[in-house]
């Protein structure tokens, strides 16, 4: 039995929820190795009872399963089990993190930085212009834009991440399965994203799950799970958006809010969020970087200088400063003291990168590849 069928006949059996399938894994690293594992060794597990090991020792296949794999396998899924290599590190961190997600499209080491951006599904023009504006700029400083695929705010958001070359994670409450696609209206973007390398559908739920009205608040936790941190444009006073804050507070994410008008319905969540003091009032990109400081390792930019290097003629310093940069923005202070080098010196460098088109400065003195 390989593990990915294991995983789902672990996770089929009943009492096995994620708490206990985090424990088995954690413990016998492959969900193979649960199946081959003594009485004894089981035993040892917190949580893991008698009668559990009974129904460990004694799974069989299901046709459910069979069914599974085989749609996953027709329709180029992907079934990620927590504990294998490329199950989402800020998931896998996570006290109980989903045992199995299923994929259209690979995740890369890139989608650890991500920024979840949610709201209203009943968005203001200005909210959906607040949206367009902060993910193209989230998308041009190399986050992963990640949402829930619902009307209004998080639609826009796949859509502006799509027009900006960006990456965008869509968290779905059904299956991957086209007929299951709910709204059913955004099955016109299923089909336009369903191609694109930089667009991933991702679901806790097995391929043929239709809409459930229990299973929206619960993928909020991935959407929160999978970022760095929560921006919440607009969201009224029991919009769905505050689950996914609360969610993101409970994660130990950080939570942004846009602020927007007094005594309108839709801005009372995001208002309030502020004024409790659960999420950091924010007016631009630089205040989430501020926050976040995202992991730069993450991001290679050999390639990119050595293409560089071989086109223009830099020099030494020109070099050794665009070896530093990345596609994330950084404070011109934070170069200065990585390369060691006064400020006015470093900046005068990247002014010539800039002439070069090899550099970009953002406000707020960041400046990252171009």
């Amino acid at each position: 039995m390989d593990n990915i069928t294991a995983a789902l006949l672990l996770y089929s059996i009943d009492d096995i929820n994620s708490k206990r399938f985090k424990e088995l894994i954690d413990n016998f690293n492959e969900p193979k190795n649960v199946f081959n594992a003594s009485e004894k060794e089981l035993k040892k597990i917190n949580n893991i009872t008698s009668k559990i090991i009974y129904k460990i020792q004694r799974a069989k296949l299901s046709a459910e399963i069979s069914d599974i794999l085989e749609t996953c396998k027709k329709h180029n899924f992907n079934i990620i089990y927590y504990g294998a290599k490329d199950y989402p590190e800020n998931l896998a961190n996570l006290e109980m993190p989903p045992p199995i997600l299923y994929t259209t499209q690979n995740l890369i080491a890139k989608d650890n930085n991500a920024v979840a951006v949610i709201g209203s599904r009943f968005a203001c023009k200005y909210a959906v212009g607040v949206t367009e504006n902060f993910t193209e700029k989230l998308c041009n400083c190399g986050f992963t834009i990640v949402s829930g695929f619902a009307k209004g705010i998080d639609i826009c958001a796949h859509n502006t991440a799509v027009k900006s070359n960006g990456r965008t994670i869509c968290v779905l409450g059904t299956g991957l399965m086209r007929k299951c696609i709910y709204p059913a209206e955004h099955r016109y973007f299923y089909d336009k994203f369903l191609e694109n390398p930089n667009v991933v559908f991702l679901t806790e739920y097995p391929p043929n799950t239709i809409a459930a009205k229990q299973n929206f608040p619960a993928r909020n936790r991935i959407i929160s799970g999978l970022s760095l941190g929560v921006l919440v444009v607009q969201a009224g006073k029991k919009s769905g958006a505050l689950i996914t804050a609360e969610m993101a507070l409970e994660q130990n994410r950080e939570v942004f809010a846009i602020p927007d008008r007094i005594g309108s319905i839709n801005s009372f969540g995001t208002n309030e969020l502020i004024k409790l003091g659960k999420a950091k009032l924010t007016q631009s990109v630089d205040d989430i970087l501020d926050e976040l400081r995202p992991d730069y390792s993450e991001f290679n930019t050999v390639e990119q200088v050595s293409i560089a290097t071989k086109k223009l003629k830099l020099s030494e310093f020109e070099e050794k400063v665009l070896n530093t940069l990345t596609p994330l923005p950084r404070k011109l202070s934070d170069l200065a003291d990585a390369l060691d080098m006064p400020e006015h010196n470093l900046a005068a460098v990247l002014t010539k990168l800039e002439l070069k088109n090899l550099v970009r400065q953002l406000p707020g003195h960041l400046y990252c590849i171009k």
